[in-house]
């Protein structure tokens, strides 16, 4: 697999283990996730490429490489009553109002 031995360049690079980049939940470690899921999809690889690799489902990479997905389903990920959620039950997104 070519896209593994990229991967391994960006882990060594960021001074980040294998499990640490894959799994963890920690906000420095998702960060350095979707930094890696863009470095590849800079290099020309693929959302199949890039899932296999990465261990992950290609929704994932979607969601982290087309900021359209990310924007429709931002009001499922914030907490219960924040600010997306009412807009969203409203009809409204939070784009509308800033412009």
């Amino acid at each position: 697999m070519r896209g593994a031995a990229e991967l391994k360049a960006f882990m060594a690079e960021h001074k980040v283990g294998e499990h640490d980049l894959k799994k963890s939940r920690y906000p420095e470690h998702t960060a350095l996730r979707q930094k890696a899921i863009q470095h590849l999809q800079a290099c020309g690889y693929g959302p199949r490429e890039i899932s296999r690799v990465m261990g992950c489902g290609k929704q994932m990479v979607r969601y982290w490489t087309v900021p359209e997905f990310r924007t429709d389903r931002m009001h499922k990920h914030g907490r219960r009553n924040s600010a997306a959620r009412k807009f969203h039950a409203l009809g409204l997104a939070l784009e509308e109002l800033y412009g």
